[in-house]
């Protein structure tokens, strides 16, 4: 028996090809039916960051279009963490 009285929350790095996005959405879709997911977090690269790494990675932007384009779809909350970093 599952126990409800913790929040099953799952996370997600990612700084790899975007269509990896989609792939980590549809292993959330799935476990969200086996095991009722509660929140998803998910941390991607943005600003700097992003310009320092690959083209056509999984970006904040891409990921928040994704998650618009698919929102009745999606059905577990997702909390979007970016991370930037300056360099000098």
């Amino acid at each position: 028996e599952k126990n409800k009285d913790k929040p099953l929350i799952v996370w997600e790095i990612q700084f790899g090809n975007w269509a990896l996005a989609y792939r980590d959405f549809f292993k959330v879709l799935k476990a969200n039916v086996q095991n009722s997911i509660d929140c998803l977090i998910y941390i991607v690269p943005t600003g700097e960051l992003e310009s320092m790494l690959s083209d056509g990675i999984v970006t904040y932007d891409k990921t928040v279009k994704i998650i618009e384009d698919f929102a009745k779809v999606i059905s577990v909350p997702v909390w979007i963490i970016w991370i930037d970093m300056k360099v000098s």
